[in-house]
Formats: structure tokens, sequence, C-alpha cells
């Protein structure tokens, strides 16, 4: 009888060891794949959907973004951030992450296309033509800064094409990323701004495409696996996703040219 009680607790913490092992088991099984995809500003709504439908695909897998302008978000990975995917708004960025051996050249492909428009504010005047803008009524242009925002120099090659560069360059204002141009013009703060074909067709309400701008290297867009990925078979899954039928109209809704 003395033996019992000693019995009783042997069998309970056996049943408890098993119960905890099947616990975390359970919860090793359940745990899900992340991938971290840095996505050029203008890529945001499109790369959402694409993501949330990537996901659904897979229970497993979680896909977390990290938008910002691709000058940007390349040094994010210069400084070792933890990023498996990276997309940008321009050859140029993926050309320097490439030579810098930060990404894999392998996975690289271009996905989606761009236009660079002229915007103004719906009850602002309108410029037919670039020189217009040279006009007292265009004070403040917005511009995304040439230095990190691919936007900012393609609006910039546009305008030395046109000689206007240097007349025009007193009346910028630079913004991080192409969606703050757009913000800036939707609500008046700039005469006038450079953006994305894509982020105008956003603010259809508040503001007017003024002109499509062609004066400027092509607005392709690349997307490549990260060196560093920490999953590297993960991302090649959702490079070729971007690439499928579902994927490229999603692009094509939002207003991007498809590849």
């Amino acid at each position: 009888m003395s033996k019992a009680p000693h019995t009783r607790r042997s069998f309970q913490c056996r049943a408890l060891f098993g119960l905890g092992l099947m616990l975390v088991g359970v919860h090793a099984q359940a745990a899900p794949q992340r991938l971290v995809i840095s996505a050029a500003s203008s890529l945001s709504d499109a790369m959402v959907e694409i993501g949330q439908a990537f996901e659904r695909a897979e229970p497993n897998r979680r896909v977390l973004f990290n938008f910002a302008a691709s000058t940007l978000l390349l040094n994010q990975l210069e400084r070792g951030a933890d990023i498996d995917v990276l997309a940008t708004a321009d050859v140029e960025t993926m050309d320097r992450a490439q030579a810098e051996r930060l990404i894999e050249p392998a996975s690289r492909t271009p996905f989606a296309a761009n236009d660079l428009v002229l915007i103004t504010p719906r009850t602002g005047p309108t410029p037919t033509r670039l020189q217009d803008l040279l006009q007292p009524e265009f004070k403040r242009l917005g511009i995304g800064n040439p230095a990190t925002v691919p936007a900012g120099r393609y609006a910039e090659q546009v305008l030395a094409q046109e000689g206007l560069s240097d007349l025009l360059r007193p009346r910028w204002v630079r913004a991080e990323n192409v969606r703050q141009v757009l913000q800036s013009v939707a609500l008046g703060e700039v005469d006038a701004g450079f953006v994305y074909k894509t982020d105008a067709l956003r603010e259809l309400r508040r503001v007017n495409t003024v002109m499509t701008l062609t004066q400027h290297a092509p607005v392709v867009y690349p997307v490549a696996q990260v060196r560093s990925s920490k999953q590297p078979f993960l991302a090649r899954q959702f490079i070729a996703f971007l690439q499928s039928p579902f994927s490229q109209a999603v692009l094509k809704r939002h207003g991007f040219d498809t590849i």
C-alpha cells in the first residue's frame, strides 16, 4: 500500500512528459515558414494581394513585406537586414545588388513594367507640355529624391533631355518614395509631381494625369533571391509565383505592364 502514491506520481509524470512532447511536436509542426520580401513602394498594393494568395496556397507560409524606395532597400540589405527576396523599381539598383554579390544571379528575373507620368492636383493649373512647368504658377514640383528613388531618377532623366533640370531644380520638393509624391500632389501641397502610372491610378479623384513621359530608361521591375536568405527554396517559389498567370493578372489590374 505504501508504494501506491509513488506509482501514481510516476504514472502522472510520465503522462505529463508524454503530453509535453506531443505539444512540442504539434508546435514545431505548426511553426510557419517566414518569408521576408523587400519591395519598391510602388509595388505595395499589388504585392500584398499576391502575397496573400501565396500564403493561401500553403497555410504554413507567412509573407512579410518591407516597402521603401529601392535604394533604401539595397542599403538595408548591405547592412545585413534579414531579407529573402528583393524587388526593385529599376534595373540599376538590382545591378548594384548583383555586383555586391547580395543576390543569386540565376534567380534574377524581370516581372513587371511601368510608365512615368506627370500629375497635378484636380483643382490646379494644368501644363500641356513640360516647358509649362517654368511658368510661375508651378512653384513647387514633387519628385522622388533622385539619390534614392528610381522614379526621381527617371524624372531627372526626362528633365535633362528637355534641358529643364537646372531651371526647375530650385522648385523640387524631394520625397523619400514615390507614394509621398503622390500624396503631396493629392493634398495640393505641390503644384505638379512625377509618379508612376500605377500610383496615379490610386488617386483618380484627386489628381489629373497630364502626360506620360518617355524620355528615360524603361521602367522595369526585377526580382531576385537574396544570397543570405534563410528560405532560399521558398524565395524561389515566390519568384516563380510572381510570374504565374494569376500574379501577372493582379499586376495588370493594378496598372502595371506585364513582361
